[in-house]
């Protein structure tokens, strides 16, 4: 059965998975003329925009572990894919990318195949 909290765990958990990707690549970006050696792994380990990266993918994992304990792993892993809607989101509004409309349809498609999935019956 679809649980309405399975639904809102996993969209807090996939929250914070993009907002850690979104400062992962913020981080990143700030380095990107650096030649990658040793000082460029350096500077990645101490920057305060990864460290927030690796600080909100742990509360991700921790949320994602409960949900893993508490939930079947079939009805709960195609909502990781909740996470795609945020990312386009993110695209936009803090990277300022043009998301093309065929993308947006793709996702679309995408969270309407995890829907049949978390609604469907198994046949037995």
């Amino acid at each position: 059965m679809f649980s309405i909290k399975l639904l809102l765990l996993m969209s807090v958990q996939s929250l914070f998975l993009i907002s850690s990707q979104i400062m992962l690549k913020i981080g990143v970006g700030r380095l990107k003329d650096e030649v990658i050696n040793f000082r460029y792994f350096l500077h990645l380990i101490i920057s305060p925009w990864v460290f927030s990266s690796i600080f909100l993918m742990g509360i991700a994992a921790g949320i994602w572990v409960l949900v893993l304990r508490n939930y079947d792993f079939s009805q709960a892993y195609p909502l990781v894919s909740i996470s795609y809607i945020f990312a386009l989101i993110a695209s936009v509004f803090i990277f300022g990318e043009e998301v093309p409309v065929i993308r947006w349809i793709g996702v679309l498609i995408i969270i309407l195949g995890v829907f049949l999935v978390v609604k469907g019956k198994s046949p037995v």
